[in-house]
């Protein structure tokens, strides 16, 4: 049964304002963090892996070019390192925040605001990144037409399939920051959004000396 602090009865008495209020612990913050957690794990393993797949089908892929030049989507670059280590590090802390939501951390609705604010600037350098790749394999398929991967390349530019792609990814990546913002932003503004109420420790937080 929920819990009610009854308001003192007594003539005189003072009633503080936690009294007589029920007892809360809303349920959205375990679903809600776990959400987090997934997304923020995932897209943690997606950024080492990519940069990793170059290292394990570089190899592979350099036999089929035919004295060609690595392709610029396949080599590994400072920029790349960067956008790499930046998305990893962001979505890292995303898991973090996950944790200390279903934790029921007051500070939990602060974090994931971080996480979407720094989101922001991360995803719109990753996406200027890949359309400098794009921008420089355009350049490499001109120049070795003949070459299997470049005509792939081609046949995908020309149905829109790299900006399709950079679209796509950029939804995905703005979906959950998107979210955060609304939810943690406009929606559950305070830490009670996310602990609850309860009287007893209301109680007794009322009852310590300031």
């Amino acid at each position: 049964m929920p819990q009610i602090v009854t308001p003192p009865k007594a003539e005189g008495d003072v009633q503080e304002p936690w009294l007589g209020r029920e007892a809360t612990r809303p349920g959205w913050p375990m679903p809600v963090g776990i959400v987090s957690i997934c997304f923020g794990a995932i897209a943690v393993i997606a950024s080492i892996l990519g940069v990793a797949s170059i290292f394990i089908f570089g190899g592979r892929v350099e036999g089929q070019l035919n004295g060609a030049p690595m392709p610029p989507s396949m080599q590994v670059t400072p920029m790349l390192i960067a956008a790499t280590v930046l998305a990893a590090l962001v979505n890292l802390f995303l898991v973090i925040s996950g944790f200390a939501l279903v934790m029921r951390k007051p500070g939990a609705r602060g974090l994931h605001l971080a996480y979407a604010l720094a989101m922001i600037p991360v995803t719109l350098f990753g996406t200027w990144y890949q359309m400098e790749v794009q921008s420089q394999m355009a350049v490499w398929a001109s120049d070795y037409p003949d070459n299997e991967m470049a005509r792939r390349f081609q046949a995908s530019q020309q149905i829109g399939g790299g900006a399709i792609g950079l679209v796509i990814g950029l939804l995905l990546s703005f979906a959950w920051p998107a979210f955060c913002i609304i939810w943690f932003g406009m929606i559950k503004r305070t830490p009670e959004d996310v602990v609850g109420f309860e009287p007893d420790l209301a109680a007794e937080l009322e009852s310590q000396p300031a």
